[in-house]
């Protein structure tokens, strides 16, 4: 299905955050090619919406949309008063890579947090640490240092832990705002 790039960023100015909600996710679908458009209008949204499910969800397609122009208001909403929010900003850094390197050290206090994700055994300090070990490793990857055997171990258990907080973020994406 296709949606007019336009359109969609209109649709997040509704008063409705329902409409608001499903404007986010037409950006999911349109994809990185429209990135340049709406991406800028997906970081207003994290910074300002009212509801915290339309802010975690434009954090979390973000993230999907990979875009380095969003990593500024991604490392702003890891202050966000939500759970949710914060947990979509970590995930989403990680999903960006080494353009995302200044978010190591915001990131970095996260990794004593002892917040669990609701019915998962994964806790925030777990997925915070996945996401500076990924980070770590793509800017690593950019500048040409090859893995060695225990840093590709510590990758595999990073990525499972970011696959459990991804789950965890899909399931929360249909709950109401």
């Amino acid at each position: 299905m296709s949606y007019d790039v336009n359109a969609v960023i209109e649709e997040l100015t509704s008063q409705n955050w329902a409409n608001r909600l499903e404007a986010v996710r037409r950006i999911e679908v349109l994809g990185a090619e429209h990135s340049q458009a709406t991406a800028p209008a997906l970081v207003a949204i994290l910074q300002a919406d009212d509801s915290q499910h339309v802010r975690a969800s434009a954090a979390r397609v973000l993230g999907v949309l990979a875009c380095p122009f969003s990593v500024e208001g991604l490392i702003q909403a890891l202050d966000d008063k939500s759970p949710h929010v914060r947990l979509s900003a970590i995930w989403a850094l990680g999903q960006i890579g080494g353009a995302a390197e200044p978010a190591l050290l915001p990131l970095a206090r996260f990794t004593g947090s002892q917040e669990r994700l609701p019915g998962t055994s994964t806790n925030v300090a777990e997925v915070a640490q996945a996401t500076i070990t990924l980070i770590e490793q793509a800017v690593d990857a950019e500048r040409g240092i090859v893995p060695t055997g225990e840093a590709r171990k510590l990758s595999e258990e990073c990525l499972a832990k970011r696959r459990e907080a991804a789950e965890f973020l899909a399931r929360l994406n249909g709950e109401d705002g």
